[in-house]
């Protein structure tokens, strides 16, 4: 098993799966052709976990450094 990342860690690769859900509605939630609009609603509800955990994350990474 690969080592646990580090909060910090967390936090960049929450950002980076949250930037590519935000492009995903961004792209396919309206236009010519959009996506059910379910589909849509899902993802943006991913995309609210995922800003939440991206606070979370961040907050503890902070925290890590002010311990350290």
């Amino acid at each position: 098993m690969a080592e646990r990342l580090t909060h910090s860690d967390m936090a960049f690769a929450m950002k980076k799966m949250l930037y590519s859900k935000e492009l995903w509605v961004k792209t396919h939630g309206a236009g010519k052709a959009p996506r059910p609009s379910h589909e849509v609603e899902e993802q943006r509800s991913l995309c609210d976990a995922l800003r939440q955990a991206v606070s979370d994350y961040s907050a503890a990474a902070s925290r890590d450094r002010s311990a350290a």
